[in-house]
């Protein structure tokens, strides 16, 4: 009966290893036409002209994030975009 269990805890322990979970949880701050980027500002860089941003998560600007493309949309997909240390000096 020991064995039975010591190898269903390492089974467990090989799977919990293998499919982390909320461990390894995607991070993504926004997303761009299917692809997910870690931070605003790579999502920014990539976006062309027309193309919808949409956050993944509660952000907060720490300095303005140029856009380089017209006709853009900003999706706050329910999240919200908030300056770190106070009022943005700039509009988006």
């Amino acid at each position: 009966m020991k064995r039975r269990w010591m190898g269903l805890t390492l089974a467990f322990l090989l799977l919990a290893a293998i499919f982390p979970g909320r461990a390894g949880a995607d991070t993504a701050a926004a997303g761009l036409g299917g692809v997910r980027y870690p931070t605003l500002a790579g999502a920014l860089a990539a976006l062309e002209p027309g193309g919808t941003l949409t956050l993944l998560r509660d952000g907060e600007l720490s300095a303005m994030l140029p856009l380089k493309a017209d006709g853009v949309t900003l999706d706050l997909n329910g999240y919200s975009l908030a300056p770190a240390t106070g009022p943005v000096s700039d509009t988006l």
